[in-house]
């Protein structure tokens, strides 16, 4: 959960830095608890080689991602044609 937060939380600094209002009040709704990526019945298995990782790399990649649902993306549009 940490980790999620941690991503979120620098992300959202990044769209505040850029402005892009929408993608913060959009971020500040998510909850960082998610579990579609965990393995909660299975099988686990840790390499030795641990490599760390490399966050601003994901946050590059996270931040080229649209991630306003288009849903709220056409709300938006209308709302600002008011």
């Amino acid at each position: 959960m940490y980790y999620n937060a941690s991503l979120l939380s620098k992300l959202m600094e990044i769209k505040e830095k850029k402005g892009d209002l929408a993608a913060v009040e959009y971020i500040r709704r998510l909850s960082p608890i998610a579990s579609q990526h965990l393995n909660f019945g299975g099988r686990y298995e840790f390499n030795k080689l641990r490599k760390l990782i490399n966050i601003e790399k994901i946050l590059k990649m996270m931040d080229k991602i649209d991630i306003l649902p288009k849903k709220r993306k056409l709300n938006l549009v209308f709302e600002k044609n008011k």
